[in-house]
């Protein structure tokens, strides 16, 4: 991988082989600050001990987490097998089956102690001689027990499409919002996946309060058949004010909608919402929808949201040029 390397070695006290993951030597001086060297120990051993958690017949099991001459190595079972990249054309439909009914049992099991692998893919499981079916690979893998920053991250080809267009729109929104002067966070940087979901109002608010932040923007790509299509600021005099006027009650509220099995279909128009709700009285102050418009990429897309959306803000005076604001004041 990119932070390691794995070698094979002998426990002479069983005298069996294991696989041994070691940090990958930098490659240039520039790259040996203190800086780096402390934050690729915190991931390598964030990693280990992420892995040592899954005892699991479909995950390959740590063995020992150490060091040699202050190189820091843990030791894992070695694989005598192929990626299972380079069999899925060999192996007939049911054999492929059988296969992906493991890795299932193993990312049920993960789930079902909050640990993420993130970057699940075929390059990631190893088929042994016997029939053996390992995940491997949880460099990516986040610990949800744990109450820290996650970072985005997995392979693009093998992410699920919402969560790469989740993370591309909220990194564009991000640097189109810093570009005014304002302070702004992802809550996919943040928070990762879905970690405000099932939150009551409280805990959500804490949450996002806890990075400094005063204001929320929300995003969501809404079923043009089955929305209301316009939902005004003034929404407070309104029957829907419990479920839109509230950041708590919207998100929850869209939730249930969207996540149900066939809101997204093929054939069917959709909108962007967006609403921008002030954290200190939890109070709805700007809302909006996009018109269609059809981009050639997710990319394209994530950009030209952002832009829009902000620029709408902008227009509305619900955003403000800061650095405009400082120059004047500067003059």
């Amino acid at each position: 991988g990119a932070m390691g390397i794995v070698l094979q070695a002998r426990q002479l006290s069983i005298g069996r082989d294991v696989a041994i993951k070691m940090i990958q030597p930098p490659r240039s001086e520039s790259a040996t600050t203190v800086a780096n060297t402390r934050d690729m120990h915190r991931k390598f051993l964030y990693e280990a001990q992420v892995t040592g958690k899954l005892d699991h017949p479909n995950i390959v099991p740590v063995y020992e987490l150490g060091t040699s001459n202050t190189a820091l190595f843990y030791s894992m079972k070695k694989i005598s097998g192929v990626e299972w990249t380079k069999k899925l054309k060999q192996l007939s439909q049911d054999e492929n089956l059988d296969v992906w009914m493991k890795i299932a049992d193993a990312m049920a099991f993960s789930h079902q102690r909050n640990i993420i692998h993130r970057d699940l893919k075929p390059d990631n499981v190893m088929l042994g001689a016997f029939g053996e079916v390992l995940v491997t690979d949880w460099g990516c893998a986040i610990d949800l027990n744990v109450q820290k920053r996650f970072s985005g991250a997995g392979s693009p080809p093998w992410m699920a499409p919402e969560m790469a267009l989740q993370q591309q729109i909220e990194k564009h929104l991000v640097a189109d919002i810093e570009s005014l002067g304002y302070n702004a966070v992802s809550a996919f940087e943040q928070f990762g996946p879905k970690a405000l979901a099932n939150l009551k109002e409280d805990e959500m608010l804490n949450k996002i309060k806890g990075t400094g932040a005063d204001a929320v923007i929300t995003i969501v790509l809404l079923n043009k058949e089955k929305e209301r299509y316009y939902r005004p600021t003034e929404i407070m005099n309104t029957p829907f004010a419990n479920d839109y006027g509230r950041l708590s009650g919207y998100f929850n509220t869209m939730q249930t909608r969207i996540l149900i099995e066939g809101y997204y279909v093929t054939n069917t128009n959709y909108f962007w919402e967006s609403g921008f709700y002030n954290l200190y009285n939890n109070k709805l102050i700007y809302v909006a929808q996009t018109k269609s418009f059809d981009p050639n990429s997710t990319n394209t897309l994530a950009h030209e949201y952002g832009k829009k959306i902000i620029s709408n803000m902008f227009s509305k005076g619900v955003l403000v040029n800061k650095n405009s604001v400082i120059n004047n004041a500067n003059e």
